[in-house]
């Protein structure tokens, strides 16, 4: 579900599975090429293509960058014919471990157009990498200020740039989202919340 002011209804985002197993990364080196990560399923309703063509405008400015994007789904051949089509540093990976992913990352990408609260946003923020997505309620409630809502593919080629570009904001705004993303869930959410509203 997603955030509500409705009176009656209390939000508990329910929290990836894999938190339980994942913790702080160190953040990238600076001399390390900057890569973006997408972790999600390549259909209309995430709207991969926004990544790619946002991915693509920044490097052809002539910054160092790399999309590498896990998941599978219906337009993943689509967005490898628009990656070669761009000349894109994309690489798609297809189903692959989202730890390994994060630990190479500089930020996450996720340009849905509905969305619940993400788990891929979560688990970014939890191992200590800001996030880059769509201005829904479930992800301004996460991602609070540590990250950048944007949607169109302007705001996310301003935003990806403006952190490749810069190696200590980008470190400083993943520690924030770490800090920030503690706060709102444990790896147990909503469980016990669920037990004490129940219970009251």
């Amino acid at each position: 579900g997603e955030p509500t002011d409705a009176p009656g209804w209390t939000y508990y985002p329910f929290a990836s599975p894999l938190l339980a197993t994942l913790d702080r990364m160190p953040f990238p080196s600076p001399d390390s090429i900057p890569v973006i990560a997408w972790l999600g399923l390549l259909d209309d309703r995430k709207q991969p293509e926004v990544f790619v063509r946002a991915i693509a405008r920044v490097a052809a400015e002539g910054h160092a960058v790399r999309g590498v994007m896990g998941g599978a789904g219906p337009r993943l051949d689509e967005m490898r014919a628009l990656a070669r089509e761009l000349d894109a540093p994309v690489d798609l990976l297809g189903q692959t471990d989202p730890a390994a992913l994060l630990q190479r990352a500089w930020a996450l990408a996720l340009f849905s157009h509905s969305e619940g609260t993400p788990l891929a946003v979560m688990e970014a923020m939890w191992t200590g990498r800001s996030v880059i997505a769509s201005p829904l309620p479930g992800n301004r409630h996460m991602i609070g200020d540590t990250g950048v809502l944007a949607a169109r593919v302007d705001d996310a080629t301003n935003a990806i740039r403006a952190l490749v570009v810069d190696h200590a904001a980008a470190a400083r705004r993943g520690a924030a989202a770490a800090v920030r993303v503690r706060t709102l869930v444990t790896a147990e959410t909503p469980w016990p919340e669920l037990e004490a509203s129940y219970r009251a």
